[in-house]
Order: C-alpha cells, then structure tokens, then sequence
C-alpha cells in the first residue's frame, strides 16, 4: 500500500482513538486468549470519559468509549506447510504508542511498521555474528533491515475495510523455543518531513504483549503472523 493510504489510515485510526481518550489512557477491549480465559488490559472503568467529546457504546452494552483492539494471529507451520498449531489474542497499546497517535494528528509523517518476536531465554532467530536474537519481521523497503539472519522483509500492511489496518508477515526460526513476548513497531518522521522520504528511524513501540500461554515454534518452522487494528 502507499505511504500516504498508510497516513490517511492511521489519521482514521488515530482520530477515532483520540475520541477515545487514547491519549490519555489506552481503552482497550478484554479479549479471549488461546485457552478461551479473559487477558486484563487497563480497565476501561479506570478512564473517565473526556468532557468535550461523547462516547459510544462499547462492545458487550457497556458503554464507556470506542475500544482500541489489536487482535493477534499466530500460526506455526512445519516446513512442510502443515499447519501445527494457532494461538489469538489481543494486545496492548503501549504508553509511546499512545504518543505516537498524538504525533499522527499533528502531521508526522509515518515510516515503516515491524514485528518482533521474542522467545524465553533462548532466542529464535541468530544475527550474523551468530548470536541469539529475536525475530524481526518487517515491510520489504524498510530502512529497519540491519541485520538480514534475524529479519524477513515479508510485512504486508493493507486496508481490508476502510476503518480497519492489517499487519501480515512470515519468520523461520533458527533456534527451538517458545515465543513469550510480541510487539509492534512503528516510526514517525517530524512535520515538515514528506511521507515518502520517512524511513520513521528510530522505532518505537506501539503495541505489546506477553503471552500466556506460550507459543511453542521449533527450528525450521515457520511462524505466520497477522495483526489487525481497529476500533469499535
């Protein structure tokens, strides 16, 4: 997609937050994890609503405001494509991520998104040295690839529905371990700086998470990973 549907998207996304109260505290959904239980984020409860802009109702009846969702899909497939297990969850928005919807707003240009992939105590993806990494998945012409044994440059960022933002990529893992951490990335030029010339370095976080349970990925597979932003 181009760099300025990416921009006009994420003003989308960004006002419809700010409506929300993003800037002041992430109001996001409670969403199923793998095994079926509740993943606690900050309590919409906890935020009161902004005086100068009404709320909607929140999924479920109760309203307190527009939810921010960052829903996850993560599959592990063997080399030979079979599938061998899928996990879904929803993320967090993180405090730099909530700035960085502030940045948006103001006219900051976006840069790249990237996807990292962390495992519990052995890493799954090696550098070039040789040592143990996490995995970095990331858009084909980011400036992000450094170091090309722990990055995929197979990040696809699409808009199926107009109020709806897509992150899709693939990683192979190089060592065997479990994934316990995910995140996503994301960087912002100054004001004055056009769309296509922000390489958005460096990145901050926007959404993190800590899984629970783990996913288990081996050496060899691969892992398929989708992200989808949107607000209800």
């Amino acid at each position: 997609m181009t760099r300025k549907r990416l921009q006009k998207t994420l003003a989308v996304l960004g006002a419809a937050a700010a409506l929300a109260g993003v800037a002041t505290g992430a109001v996001l959904s409670r969403g199923p994890d793998a095994t079926g239980g509740l993943q606690d984020g900050p309590s919409a409860a906890s935020q009161p609503p902004p005086a100068s802009a009404p709320t909607s109702p929140a999924v479920g009846g109760k309203g307190d405001g527009i939810e921010v969702h960052g829903r996850w899909t993560i599959e592990v497939r063997s080399a030979e494509g079979a599938l061998v297990s899928r996990s879904t969850f929803e993320n967090e928005l993180t405090a730099s991520g909530r700035r960085q919807l502030a940045f948006i707003l103001g006219g900051r240009a976006v840069g790249q998104w990237a996807i990292r992939l962390f495992g519990r105590g052995i890493q799954p993806c090696a550098r070039d040295t040789g040592r143990d990494t996490a995995c970095v998945v990331t858009e084909a012409d980011t400036a992000v690839r450094r170091d090309r044994a722990s990055t995929f440059p197979t990040l696809r960022v699409t808009n199926p529905e107009p109020d709806v933002l897509m992150l899709e990529g693939t990683a192979t893992a190089e060592n065997s371990t479990v994934v316990e951490r995910v995140r996503t990335s994301l960087g912002a030029c100054s004001g004055d700086t056009r769309p296509a010339d922000c390489d958005g370095l460096p990145q901050e976080d926007f959404t993190d998470k800590r899984l629970s349970p783990t996913v288990d990925w081996h050496a060899g597979q691969q892992l398929q990973v989708t992200v989808e932003f949107s607000f209800s």
